[in-house]
């Protein structure tokens, strides 16, 4: 049995009741999940327990508590990202860091329609960062893995383990030697019959025994 999805939870603060009431009904109703108040000094310690997807706050409700809160919530380390709608009355022409102002009266109907452009635009943002986690994850295991590989030559080639200049066949190696101060890696027949050969490890050349 699938788990409901949840809804997006939306945090309205706005001293007026009256349009706190019509602004919760209307994003209610378009399926949003709303915790509403007309306590400011409350807002930050709500948004920290309830981590909204949105935060839709009245910048001048209660005497200048409103900018108030809107600076905490911009300062704030875990709520600084959260998508914030500021209302103002005019002359304002908008507040400072925020995501969208609206200037008051604002009908419940366009509150919504720029609540959920937000929102749509959270839901591309995760996308797009959800793809850049799982390619970053794939490179991580590409690097990985080429790292392997280049470690496993390495160790192979330190150890001895060389193809044969013919054919590329895998040679066994058979032991290391040094003759009048030259290293040698000496390796059994070639299995395809190619030879024996032994390779000089100061000039990389190989040497044909046989």
């Amino acid at each position: 049995m699938m788990t409901p999805e949840i809804p997006p939870i939306i945090l309205l603060v706005d001293s007026d009741r009256e349009m706190l009431e019509k602004y919760s009904r209307r994003l209610e109703a378009d399926g949003l999940w709303v915790a509403a108040t007309t306590a400011y000094d409350e807002l930050v310690a709500s948004a920290e327990e309830l981590h909204p997807d949105v935060i839709i706050a009245d910048a001048e409700g209660c005497d200048g508590e409103g900018a108030r809160t809107v600076q905490a919530l911009r300062q704030h380390r875990e709520l600084a990202a959260t998508p914030l709608v500021v209302l103002v009355s005019p002359p304002a022409t908008g507040a400072s860091n925020v995501d969208v102002t609206l200037r008051k009266p604002v009908p419940p109907d366009l509150l919504l329609r720029r609540t959920r452009e937000i929102l749509e635009h959270a839901r591309e943002l995760r996308g797009r960062s959800n793809e850049i986690v799982q390619k970053s994850h794939t490179l991580l295991e590409r690097s990985d893995h080429l790292v392997g590989r280049a470690a496993a030559i390495a160790t192979g080639l330190e150890s001895g383990v060389r193809s044969c200049p013919k054919c590329s066949t895998s040679l066994d190696w058979a032991e290391r030697g040094t003759i009048a101060g030259v290293t040698y890696d000496y390796f059994r027949w070639c299995p395809r019959g190619c030879g024996l050969f032994c390779y000089n490890r100061d000039s990389n050349q190989w040497i044909k025994l046989a």
